[in-house]
């Protein structure tokens, strides 16, 4: 009789200590913090994604990359990649965890409503929790700031340097910054005068002390008689 009411409460004690997973064990909460540049402007969307526990028993997963969530907007994935690094989330039971959570577009949004929505970050890109609406705009400079010239990165990842193209449709003179994803600039390069074709400008991906940059998706913000455009640049070591 002692032997079995042992193992009874052996068989108790596992069960309260053992782990769940799967992602549609948890509930989970979105909120948009931000935009970027602007909510007028926004090419970026930023936000807190809480995953909330309601278990008895704590909850581990693996994911297998350095990001674990991300934004959709109005269906569309973000315009971003990861490194392939494996990150592993423990939720103890009856409690939550926090990560930020973004989306990164290649141009302005429309101006008018919009649905955010996590996703994980795995093989299914698995929607997680409901959507969120938004509102940008209005933005009545939207195509003119498209207008003047495009622009592309290459190479795309990149280590060490990348060269900057900008095809303008007349000279005139720009100005070219670097900002993280956290909307913080962390490098102005010289200014340049473009001439009507192909420009080129090369970046040492360096900061403006000239320490280098960590791993990570930049922004490059061009601005050319008050017309701007971002694009996206990832450094890889």
């Amino acid at each position: 009789m002692k032997r079995l009411l042992l193992i009874a409460i052996v068989l108790i004690a596992f069960s309260l200590n053992a782990q769940i997973t799967g992602l549609e064990n948890l509930n989970y909460s979105l909120e948009i913090t931000g935009f970027f540049p602007s909510q007028e402007n926004p090419i970026n969307v930023m936000g807190v994604l809480t995953w909330i526990n309601d278990h008895e028993q704590e909850w581990h997963m693996e994911f297998g990359y350095s990001t674990v969530a991300e934004i959709w907007v109005d269906g569309q994935m973000p315009f971003v990649f990861y490194l392939p690094i494996v990150m592993s989330v423990t939720i103890p039971a009856h409690q939550s965890y926090t990560c930020n959570v973004s989306y990164s577009g290649d141009v302005i949004m429309s101006a008018g409503d919009h649905l955010a929505r996590a996703h994980a970050v795995d093989f299914a890109h698995t929607p997680l929790g409901n959507p969120v609406p938004f509102t940008t705009g209005p933005s009545s400079t939207q195509d003119e700031q498209l207008a003047v010239f495009t622009s592309t990165v290459y190479p795309n990842p990149f280590t060490s340097s990348t060269n900057i193209s900008i095809s303008a449709t007349k000279a005139a003179p720009a100005r070219v910054s670097i900002y993280n994803l956290k909307g913080q600039k962390v490098q102005d390069l010289p200014d340049v005068t473009l001439s009507a074709g192909v420009n080129q400008i090369n970046w040492q991906a360096v900061d403006d002390t000239g320490k280098r940059l960590p791993s990570g998706i930049y922004l490059i913000k061009i601005v050319s008689e008050g017309k701007g455009r971002f694009i996206r640049a990832m450094i890889l070591k």
